[in-house]
């Protein structure tokens, strides 16, 4: 017997629309029983024991999957939470939903490469969704996570490897003094580099004028 269950996937505690139409595997009958009769008894419920009873009935349940990870990263239980949305994404990668929750993971974990690539894989799924016009409400989350992974991109460039931005050279010259109560020996009036700039010369020539002088 065959039911359907309306996947509501979670973002940051928000709830999104259903997403697919649940996919069945190939699951021995007494196993399917199981997870069709936990679907219908949790079908309204989120909480975690709820969405567990699910996960453990319905191991290839994405939506479950996906929102007992939001569960786990409310929680601050980050390395589960983590685990939990790859887990997501394995079962079903085309759910874009984890990869949201993903990033967000890794980025309080400091991770900011894998939290970028993360955040890609969802922004790109989201416009692909709206070109075919099944993005639903995930397009309200657009402009939030546009923002997050410019921060995680930034992030990155100022622990790269000592490549410093033009931007960021930029916003140094126009730095005002900072404001303290403090005494200082030495007192900066002008906007001033905060930044150390290392410069590349050829040491060769360099020996030649200093030896000619």
């Amino acid at each position: 017997m065959f039911r359907r269950f309306r996947a509501i996937f979670r973002i940051g505690g928000g709830v999104l629309p259903p997403l697919f139409a649940l996919v069945w595997t190939a699951l021995p009958a007494s196993a399917e029983m199981d997870c069709a009769q936990a679907l219908t008894q949790y079908q309204d419920t989120d909480t975690e024991g709820a969405l567990r009873s699910i996960v453990q009935a319905c191991p290839k349940n994405a939506a479950a999957l996906n929102n007992l990870a939001v569960k786990l990263e409310e929680s601050g239980r980050l390395v589960e939470a983590k685990a939990t949305y790859e887990r997501a994404i394995e079962v079903d990668p085309t759910q874009i939903a984890p990869y949201a929750g993903l990033g967000d993971v890794l980025s309080v974990q400091g991770k900011s490469a894998e939290a970028i690539e993360a955040y890609d894989r969802f922004l790109s799924g989201l416009a692909a969704a709206k070109a075919n016009r099944t993005a639903g409400n995930l397009a309200a989350f657009e402009g939030v996570y546009r923002a997050r992974l410019a921060q995680q991109q930034e992030k990155a460039n100022r622990q790269g490897d000592g490549v410093i931005s033009a931007d960021r050279i930029t916003r140094s010259l126009t730095t005002k003094p900072r404001q303290t109560r403090g005494l200082s020996l030495q007192q900066r009036r002008e906007p001033h580099i905060d930044i150390q700039i290392h410069f590349d010369f050829d040491s060769a020539p360099h020996r030649q004028r200093l030896s000619a002088n």
